[in-house]
């Protein structure tokens, strides 16, 4: 069992006892763990695949889940440019440094 894992299910304990982390149902941490495989395999995710995750929830309750991992501090949003010539973004999930050592 590699040491990132053992750190990653150190921090899911965490999560379970924080009273910090009480708005992290069940939904929101099947979505961070998502978010960290993702990051771990060095690919990202947007807001609109996230939404996409149709095993883990609706797409309305995966965007609060989002809103509830950005405000308990866990991810990030940026919001990429994906072409110049016709002004289009799309909002890219990130986690927060701290988790980032954690799946690296």
């Amino acid at each position: 069992m590699s040491n990132n894992y053992l750190r990653f299910l150190a921090l899911a304990q965490a999560i379970d006892l924080s009273t910090e982390f009480a708005d992290v149902d069940e939904a929101a941490k099947q979505l961070l763990i998502y978010i960290a495989l993702r990051h771990s395999q060095g690919k990202s995710i947007t807001v609109t695949e996230a939404m996409g995750l149709k095993a883990i929830a609706s797409p309305a309750t995966i965007h609060r889940k989002l809103d509830v991992l950005l405000k308990v501090g866990l991810i990030t949003k940026v919001l990429k440019t994906i072409t110049e010539e016709q002004n289009i973004c799309s909002q890219q999930i990130s986690l927060k440094s701290t988790l980032r050592n954690l799946v690296n």
